[in-house]
């Protein structure tokens, strides 16, 4: 009767656990962003340069999470971010994502297939969150 109680606390403690976690990301995840450019490379590499939420702070070796609404509503994948955070600007990232599994296959078909024109007035939805990664270069700062 013990291994009962024990058994589904357990499992409820993991449940709420991963229920709070769906929630702050959905509360995090609302920064919708536009597609300033995409370019393909022929090596299966796409480049994706995005509009930055006023709130992203990022560094060197920052990575966010995107999902394109268009491809899949539910899958998020992480890229670095390859734009430099000391740009004086600051009102652009980039990141650059290589064509290997299914939903980047996608994602590069939907962006090689489309010209700016094109790519301007579909508008695609694109969520971005994060940043995560390592804060040690900015710790002193």
């Amino acid at each position: 009767m013990h291994v009962g109680v024990i058994f589904f606390s357990i499992v409820a403690g993991s449940i709420i656990l991963f229920m709070l976690d769906r929630f702050l990301r959905f509360c995090q995840s609302r920064n919708t962003v536009d597609v300033v450019s995409a370019t393909c490379f022929s090596t299966g590499i796409l480049k994706l340069v995005l509009s930055k939420p006023k709130n992203l702070q990022y560094n060197a070796l920052s990575f966010i999470f995107v999902r394109v609404k268009e491809v899949s509503r539910l899958q998020w994948h992480p890229f670095s971010v390859s734009s430099s955070s000391l740009d004086g600007d600051h009102i652009h990232l980039s990141v650059f994502i290589r064509a290997l599994g299914g939903w980047t296959r996608k994602i590069n078909e939907n962006f090689s297939s489309q010209s700016f024109a094109e790519l301007h007035d579909l508008h695609p939805q694109i969520n971005v969150e994060g940043p995560y990664g390592h804060e040690l270069p900015h710790h002193l700062m």
